[in-house]
């Protein structure tokens, strides 16, 4: 599936890796079933993967072409052909592989969206989907070197899990299964959390661990969300939501 495709290439170019990530792209837009604001999305962060700054604009242009309405595109263009234009930044702002989103006070049910990962090394985990194309995250710790795994939805469904990506590096795995969620849980729009901002740590049973964001000498990565949760009831994976119900992270054991 082109979306599938679309999502694990951005996730890639997020994760460090441009050259695989843009590889992921160009394989979904060979799809002509990608639709038109999700062929502008993958030209747009295709185009931030490019030192060229002439390829760049030219992948813009294609991003405008396929899309006119995408707002973002023609700004960033505008000021790629600006005299002396500076680059623009390198992720698009309204890049998402996510086409429906939970609509202004419509409550999050979280049960929808979590599921239990069983058949890893260590246990079960915790894992929610990220894409409505049936992509889950949960942790590396949680898949393993595993390959198959099995999924347990709350509606008492149980599916077969492919992992289609890891990255040890961030403690996370992607899996895809043949289900999705009605909408996705909307995303803290700020680039990090705040210290001591209150956050609950969800279980695929509902239950919820309370904690908040831990102040740290540390240095760490900007991924990483210290926190005071201590103890979880399985092996992680499951959101990190903050009070407003907006999803901040996830959890992990990986310390």
């Amino acid at each position: 599936m082109p979306l599938r495709t679309l999502q694990l290439g951005i996730d890639a170019i997020q994760a460090g890796s441009s050259s695989e990530g843009a590889r992921l792209i160009r394989i979904a837009l060979k799809h002509d079933d990608l639709p038109a604001d999700m062929k502008a999305i993958a030209l747009m962060w295709l185009a931030e993967t490019q030192p060229d700054p002439i390829r760049k604009r030219d992948y813009y242009h294609q991003a405008v072409a396929a899309d006119p309405t995408n707002a973002d595109a023609r700004t960033r263009l505008t000021r790629l052909m600006s005299p002396g234009a500076a680059s623009t930044p390198s992720a698009p702002a309204a890049a998402t592989a996510q086409p429906a989103a939970r609509q202004p006070g419509q409550a999050v049910n979280l049960a929808e969206h979590v599921a239990s990962v069983v058949g890893g090394t260590r246990g079960a985990g915790t894992g929610f989907f990220v894409s409505q194309d049936g992509l889950i995250a949960t942790t590396r710790r949680v898949t393993g070197a595993k390959e198959r795994l099995t999924i347990d939805l709350h509606d008492g469904r149980q599916l077969a899990g492919t992992v289609m990506r890891s990255y040890p590096e961030l403690d996370l795995s992607l899996i895809h299964v043949d289900a999705s969620p009605p909408f996705l849980m909307p995303i803290v729009p700020e680039p990090r959390v705040a210290d001591e901002t209150p956050l609950f740590a969800f279980h695929y049973t509902g239950e919820a661990v309370r904690g908040s964001q831990r102040p740290t000498q540390r240095v760490l990565a900007a991924h990483w969300i210290p926190t005071t949760i201590k103890q979880i009831k399985d092996e992680g994976g499951g959101p990190l939501i903050d009070e407003r119900g907006m999803l901040a992270g996830m959890i992990t054991k990986n310390t």
